[in-house]
């Protein structure tokens, strides 16, 4: 891990994302620490350890760094975020409208749900901001009304508000992390507040209850080092732990050529619900904690004995708790009957099962036993600091199970997305003209993707870049036409789809790819023409495991295509093609070759232009900024000479002319 941050960090634009990233979480940290008008942070404080510490307020404090407890502008944290996001994610599943915008509505469907969840985030933001108001309302009395400076509409007001546009602005510096910093951004601020606690929730009681405690201080220390080292090891172990189902895709002979045959696997996380159960099933043990506090309560036998996270009966209703919610989230992220569908559809098979039914039990029983082995190792974790915290003399612990997970699964995230970073650099580099000995040292398949709208000159670079560099060009339209052509599985799932007017769904699309570059034809390379079309067909791509070197895209005004594509003549007779300026015919609308009427394609009329046109840049446009992410796009100016244009498109891939 150190490695790999001090290696990205010689990287300018790796350093400069880094710094990015610590500025934005610096910000936040200080935003942490500001009061919130009107409230009393030391009665706050004071109150907050002794009524609602053992509450899901703890949660919440964790969550927030400590914000929570002291009530700062950023109390709220990213709380309403995460809400706002599970319950979107809820209703994906139970409202047909939001699962049919989330899977059929591409790019633009992901954007309306993110809106959506922005909104919904809004509006919990206010909700547990008046909430806050309540409590700090309801302790005030007790605290011989020090909790709050001042009382009235407008100090409740000024409060709200104040809790609400701190978590709106919390979510907003997450997204810029996301988009300009390292990793994802709310998982940095999250990971940000709990390490910020790491001194006073876990070092100094530790310290503490050595000291005074236990003899040999240094060897209990080293001890206690030595088995919180072991537990992240296990945690490490377990997160990237997986099960591997092996897949096979049958072979197909169509005349002389064999398709498919490709050996796989299925992969499925042992632990693949993450610590969501864990933050649920701690919410709901400490429900009945939480009402007593509210309700005044502490005192009584039960929330001494019963409700405190020390107690048995606790420990054993949260274990419990947290292997319902993981096969709750495992029944809901993994649909073995969609699974075996899609394996079906595409001619894959696991050995040994049949196809359909068969597969799905098989997967199902297997997602149940590896299930309740992450579910067991959720509760090992969850419940370590209270047996500690147990062991040391009832020493309470606000760095618990929870936190543990959290931080060492964004690291490993924050680690493989610098990893991803450079590797993506470094194909770079390689594709680089400069780099030329490197080039010589290492072999370059070339794996390219041509973007560009419609009129682009796609058609024409793609047919020079295969005779240039000695790969094949793979059209969507031509291979879907050859599949259909050729009878095969896919082929004829195509034209069941196409006879009834309909589209063909992507994932017969990638078969029929899958199957075409399979063969020997594209072992050193090839270039996609056609595909993938939408931001849903890339990252089928990525899924299916077809790996992609470099994406063109070949830039040019609407304006100038519109004249290329309007100004296309051809010839019916002989298909000879000519352009009313560019190549015009020596005797106007006469084939010179056959002397027959030239004549304009449907395709190009202006409206169908204009309608194509207005289409990729719905549709097709976007894949631009999906591959910008990917370090793999590549620019190239449209309007100039074919020859300029090749010549461009070769430096770009470090192609010596």
């Amino acid at each position: 891990m150190l490695t790999t941050i001090r290696n990205a960090w010689k990287i300018p634009e790796l350093r400069r994302k880094l710094l990015f990233t610590l500025v934005i979480i610096l910000l936040y940290r200080i935003g942490n620490v500001i009061p919130v008008p009107g409230v009393n942070v030391q009665q706050m404080s004071l109150m907050f350890s002794q009524q609602l510490s053992n509450t899901i307020f703890g949660l919440f404090d964790m969550m927030s760094g400590s914000a929570f407890s002291q009530a700062t502008i950023f109390a709220l944290s990213i709380q309403p975020y995460i809400n706002a996001s599970i319950i979107i994610q809820l209703l994906t599943i139970a409202i047909p409208a939001l699962e049919r915008l989330s899977k059929e509505g591409g790019e633009e469907g992901k954007k309306m749900i993110t809106k959506i969840t922005r909104y919904t985030t809004v509006g919990l933001g206010i909700l547990m901001g008046f909430a806050y108001y309540i409590m700090l309302s309801n302790y005030n009395s007790q605290y011989s009304n020090m909790l709050l400076t001042s009382t009235g509409f407008l100090t409740a007001l000024v409060i709200i508000l104040t809790f609400t546009a701190g978590s709106t602005l919390v979510m907003w510096l997450g997204d810029q992390i996301s988009e300009h910093g390292i990793g994802n951004g709310i998982s940095m601020i999250l990971f940000a507040n709990i390490i910020a606690r790491i001194p006073s929730g876990i070092i100094l009681p530790i310290f503490n209850n050595l000291k005074s405690n236990f003899g040999g201080f240094w060897y209990w220390a080293l001890l206690l080092i030595v088995a919180m080292l072991a537990i992240i090891v296990f945690i490490v172990f377990v997160s990237q732990a997986e099960r591997r189902i092996p897949v096979q895709y049958a072979k197909r002979v169509v005349g002389r050529k064999v398709y498919g045959g490709q050996n796989t696997h299925l992969p499925i996380k042992v632990n693949m619900s993450g610590v969501m159960p864990i933050i649920f099933a701690q919410s709901i043990a400490s429900l009945p904690a939480t009402i007593c506090a509210f309700g005044g309560w502490t005192s009584n036998w039960a929330y001494k004995h019963v409700f405190t996270s020390t107690s048995v009966i606790y420990t054993i209703i949260y274990l419990l708790l947290i292997v319902g919610f993981s096969y709750f989230y495992a029944t809901i992220q993994y649909n073995p009957v969609e699974v075996a569908n899609n394996l079906k559809k595409n001619g894959g098979f696991i050995p040994g099962f049949r196809p359909g039914r068969p597969t799905a039990d098989f997967i199902r029983k297997v997602i149940n036993k590896i299930t309740l082995f992450g579910a067991i190792y959720l509760g090992v974790i969850a419940v370590l600091p209270v047996l500690l915290g147990t062991i040391m003399s009832n020493t309470r612990f606000s760095f618990g199970g929870t936190s543990i997970i959290i931080v060492v699964s964004v690291a490993l995230e924050t680690v493989a997305a610098i990893e991803a970073q450079m590797l993506m650099r470094q194909s770079h580099n390689i594709l680089n003209p400069a780099n030329a000995a490197l080039r010589n040292n290492r072999r370059l398949d070339m794996r390219l993707i041509l973007l560009g709208a419609p009129g682009a000159g796609k058609g024409t670079q793609a047919e020079i870049l295969s005779k240039r560099l000695g790969i094949p060009t793979i059209s969507t339209g031509n291979i879907l036409r050859e599949a259909i052509r050729n009878r095969t599985e896919t082929g004829l799932k195509a034209k069941a789809f196409m006879d009834q007017g309909n589209l063909v769904p992507d994932e017969v699309i990638i078969g029929i790819v899958r199957d075409r570059l399979a063969e020997p034809d594209c072992a050193n390379g090839y270039i996609l023409d056609g595909m993938p079309r939408t931001i849903p067909q890339a990252e089928a791509l990525v899924n299916a495991g077809i790996e992609i070197d470099c994406v063109i895209s070949i830039e040019i005004d609407d304006a100038v295509i519109e004249q290329r594509m309007t100004g296309r003549r051809v010839c019916g007779s002989c298909g000879s093609s000519y352009h009313v300026t560019a190549n015009p015919p020596k005797i106007e609308g006469i084939c010179n070759a056959c002397g027959s009427e030239l004549v304009t394609r449907p395709d190009d009329v202006p409206e169908t232009v204009r309608s194509r046109l207005a289409v990729y840049h719905k549709e097709t446009e976007a894949l631009k900024g999906f591959y910008e992410k990917l370090g793999k796009l590549r620019l190239i100016e449209g309007n100039q000479p074919i020859e300029d244009a090749t010549r461009d498109i070769l430096a770009a891939l470090g192609v010596s002319k």
